[in-house]
C-alpha cells in the first residue's frame, strides 16, 4: 500500500515538473529576441565573387574579405576569382561554396558579365540561381553589388528584385565612395587597400545582425 501511495505521489510530482518545464520554455521563447537560424550554428562565412572579392592587384591581407574577418573576429574564406563571370561562378558553386558547409555567403558577380557583353537577363538569372542554391543548402545569402554605379539601372533593379523575392540582404552602396574617389582605387574599377577597408566596414555594419 505504501509503495502504491509513493508511486502515485511521484507520478503527480513528475507531471508537475513536466508542466513547469513546458511553461518555462514557452516563456523563454516569448521573451528571447528572434535571430537568424543557422541550423547547427557551425559553418563558414564565404565571400564568393570576382576580382572585387579576390582583391585584384593587392595582397590577400588587403582584400575586403580579410579585412571583414578582422572586424568580425571571424575566419572568412575568400573564393573570389578575377575576371570570372556569373556563368563560370555557377560551375564552381558546389565545390568552392556549398561543399564547405557555409552559414553565410556574400555573393558578388556582374561586372565581368557586362564587360563580356553577356545579357543582363543571364546575369540576373545566374545570380538568382546562386542565391537559391545557397539558401537551399541552409545558409544565408547576401548580395553585394560591387559595381552598382557602373552597371546600367536595369541591373540594379534586377538585383533588388532578387533580394526581395529571395528575402535576403542586398548591399548596393558599399563601393560607391571608391568609384567616385581615385584616391581609393588602383585603376578605374578596383579598390586599393584603403578602399577595401571602407568596403569591409560597410559590409560588417550590415551583416552583424545575422551573426
Amino acid at each position: 500500500m505504501i509503495k502504491c501511495i509513493y508511486g502515485h505521489i511521484m507520478n503527480k510530482f513528475s507531471i508537475i515538473i513536466i508542466i513547469a518545464l513546458i511553461v518555462a520554455i514557452a516563456f523563454y521563447r516569448s521573451i528571447s529576441p528572434k535571430v537568424v537560424d543557422f541550423g547547427s550554428g557551425k559553418g563558414s562565412i564565404i565571400c564568393f565573387g570576382d576580382s572585387i572579392t579576390e582583391g585584384y592587384g593587392l595582397r590577400m591581407a588587403d582584400s575586403y574579405p580579410y579585412q571583414l574577418g578582422l572586424l568580425l573576429d571571424e575566419a572568412i574564406i575568400n573564393t573570389g576569382i578575377s575576371g570570372e563571370t556569373s556563368s563560370e561562378a555557377l560551375l564552381r558553386l558546389k565545390k568552392d561554396v556549398l561543399d564547405k558547409n557555409p552559414r553565410l555567403v556574400i555573393v558578388q558577380f556582374g561586372g565581368n558579365d557586362l564587360y563580356h557583353q553577356i545579357s543582363y537577363k543571364v546575369t540576373l538569372a545566374n545570380n538568382d540561381s546562386i542565391v537559391e542554391q545557397i539558401s537551399k543548402a541552409g545558409a544565408v545569402a547576401v548580395l553585394l553589388i560591387g559595381e552598382a554605379k557602373m552597371l546600367a539601372p536595369r541591373y540594379l533593379e534586377g538585383f533588388r528584385e532578387i533580394a526581395k523575392h529571395r528575402q535576403i540582404l542586398l548591399i548596393e552602396d558599399a563601393i560607391d565612395e571608391i568609384v567616385k574617389d581615385p584616391g581609393l582605387r588602383i585603376d578605374d574599377v578596383h579598390p586599393n587597400a584603403r578602399g577595401y577597408k571602407i568596403i569591409a566596414r560597410r559590409i560588417a555594419k550590415v551583416i552583424q545582425s545575422l551573426l
